[in-house]
């Protein structure tokens, strides 16, 4: 949890606390302890950077390098962002997944989140979907596709449960 600044203003947001963001030297102390457990114990470790909204604190670029240097599998769950943040991230390194979450459909998400949000979500799925370089594997883009086949039914189905949405963005 790197920083409790975020974009969005959700109804239900449990923590908003003033709580200062981690600084970098105190995220790379936590990388390098958790590199050095991985070793010492023979295991693959995975950083799943969250928030607030974890691309929003001022050196996520350079924890991010940090944590994928170390050969860390990284994730994030966070909001969806313009093109040229995800291109950023792309330059240093694939996440493993990208997470971002809906309540729902439009007007019970955008009452949640706050207006717009659940379009905006849904051009950065599209967005992330769109890569030339194709960000999702066949079988990610094929589910995807099922999804959206049976969106309007699920929705009938299910009403206003909140869900996420997880975005493998791994090959």
């Amino acid at each position: 949890h790197l920083t409790q600044v975020c974009d969005l203003h959700c109804r239900h947001c449990y923590d908003r606390s003033s709580r200062a963001s981690m600084d970098f030297a105190q995220a790379v102390r936590v990388l390098d302890q958790l590199y050095e457990f991985s070793r010492a114990h023979h295991v693959h470790a995975q950083v799943s950077f969250s928030g607030g909204n974890p691309m929003l604190h001022p050196q996520f670029y350079e924890l991010y390098r940090e944590a994928t240097d170390r050969g860390f599998l990284v994730a994030l769950l966070g909001n969806p962002m313009p093109a040229h943040h995800i291109e950023r991230l792309l330059a240093i390194a694939r996440p493993a997944f990208y997470q971002v979450s809906l309540e729902g459909l439009r007007p019970h998400n955008d009452y949640i989140r706050g207006e717009g949000h659940f379009d905006r979500t849904l051009g950065f799925l599209d967005l992330l979907r769109g890569d030339p370089e194709q960000p999702l594997a066949a079988q990610q883009l094929s589910s995807v596709e099922i999804i959206e086949r049976n969106a309007p039914r699920l929705f009938s189905l299910v009403g206003d449960l909140p869900f996420s949405a997880q975005v493998e963005a791994g090959r």
